[in-house]
């Protein structure tokens, strides 16, 4: 007999010994599976102390944990290696790339050569993973159209491309994408519909003020982007296996066009079986970093080496100093064009006990030192984000893009957090709300 059914024979027998002769014996099966803990070798192990069986303890505990060691070793071999090969009309010669993430979570950009219209990419990966196939010609945005994205699965796969045409692609052998690609398909006359709608508008904004077409066309496109959110939130509550899912709602969630609350609940929602996964335990740790950084929460405790190399902890201005952290990039330029409404709060409260931190998301610290030059003339304090132990700050306070400042109040506690994703591009709430802590 193979182990594996002789471990789910014994497994039955256990069960039948446990339930119907050990009646009184209640084993929480949750515990068991959350700490790692086989079910029925435990349920076995309390059950042969109860008579007092040393010798059947220590006989079951070994047998289980060679059939345990041989469960992880198959596990561990399930296959993480993938292959797409593609056809592309209209192209015989060439080059053509993918883009993702591998097992590690780094981003790869894969070139291969065309030859005679066929291709193929090949790579490991761990689970359904959102891609890009992009051919030479165009920019690497979403409008290209010899740019589509995809989903890779471990295994093989094929696709079928259209020079130019990219987005009418064939796929086989990727669930996954045949999941997005229905869901595309529900929402494609809207998608239709919402680009007229843009082309219109653009038109009217090469005219002088505002009038009722263009109001009237604002509001159908919102009216058409709400009709999309509730197709793609139908498909989150009826697919909580999906991993289209995860992207839906960590995109929703980013944006903020979800509340934190339905992010949660739909969260709390998904399978189990997807729940382990990269996608999952990113959104996982977004809701927490969101949860930690309303207002009224303590604000992250952190230690940062500036500029000139001194080390500046946050909690050396408790219960002296407002603090108004700035999350920028040397490459931001929405960071450049609110940068004179910061330095006229700089001008205003800075006197009165404002501490300004700008944060900067650069890798390269020259570009950073530059921008500083020019941006605030080191006026206020200057931190390298990726430098020190306490690097990746944006992530610890939720900033999902640039420019966004977080004001934290004398007891450490956050009061709010300005512009990031909001659509207005001023500090009025920011100047308000400091108008106010002020005047206390």
């Amino acid at each position: 007999m193979h182990v594996g059914q002789l471990l789910n024979v014994t497994q039955d027998a256990l069960a039948h010994i446990i339930h119907s002769e050990a009646p009184a014996l209640q084993i929480d099966k949750f515990i068991c599976v959350k700490q790692g803990i086989n079910y029925y070798l435990w349920c076995l192990v309390n059950f042969l102390l109860q008579i007092g069986r040393m010798k059947e303890i220590i006989l079951f505990t070994v047998f289980f944990a060679f059939c345990e060691s041989k469960a992880f070793c198959q596990k561990a071999q399930v296959a993480t290696s993938f292959s797409l090969s593609g056809r592309i009309t209209g192209v015989d010669a060439g080059i053509i790339c993918l883009y993702y993430r591998d097992l590690k979570g780094s981003k790869i950009k894969d070139t291969v050569q065309i030859t005679n219209g066929n291709f193929k990419f090949s790579g490991s990966i761990n689970e359904p993973t959102s891609a890009a196939i992009a051919g030479e010609i165009g920019p690497l945005r979403l409008d290209n159209d010899n740019l589509v994205q995809i989903y890779l699965e471990p295994g093989d796969m094929h696709v079928i491309l259209k020079k130019n045409k990219f987005k009418e692609l064939k796929m086989t052998g990727s669930y996954t994408e045949k999941e997005s690609q229905k869901l595309d398909s529900a929402k494609a006359t809207l998608y239709t519909q919402y680009k007229e709608l843009n082309q219109r508008l653009s038109k009217f904004q090469g005219e002088a003020g505002e009038h009722g077409n263009e109001r009237l066309t604002r509001d159908s496109m919102t009216s058409i982007k709400e009709k999309v959110k509730n197709i793609d939130s139908s498909f989150m509550a009826e697919n909580p296996k999906s991993y289209v899912t995860l992207d839906l709602l960590f995109d929703y969630f980013s944006s903020k066009e979800i509340s934190f609350d339905s992010a949660k609940s739909i969260y709390s929602k998904l399978d189990t079986s997807i729940t382990r996964s990269v996608a999952a335990k990113k959104i996982y740790a977004a809701l927490n970093s969101r949860e930690n950084n309303v207002k009224g929460k303590d604000a992250y405790e952190f230690i940062k080496d500036d500029i000139y190399d001194h080390t500046i902890r946050l909690s050396s201005f408790k219960n002296k100093n407002y603090v108004l952290l700035e999350f920028w990039a040397s490459w931001c330029v929405p960071c450049f064009t609110v940068n004179p409404q910061i330095m006229d709060i700089y001008n205003r409260y800075g006197s009165k006990g404002l501490v300004i931190m700008g944060i900067s998301m650069d890798n390269k610290a020259t570009n950073w030192k530059a921008a500083i030059n020019r941006y605030n003339g080191n006026k206020w304090l200057n931190f390298l984000d990726s430098n020190g132990p306490d690097a990746d700050l944006h992530s610890k306070f939720n900033i999902l893009a640039l420019p966004e400042l977080v004001l934290i109040d004398k007891n450490g506690k956050i009061i709010g957090h300005y512009l990031g994703l909001e659509k207005n591009s001023n500090l009025s709430d920011l100047n308000k709300t400091l108008e106010r802590e002020f005047q206390k």
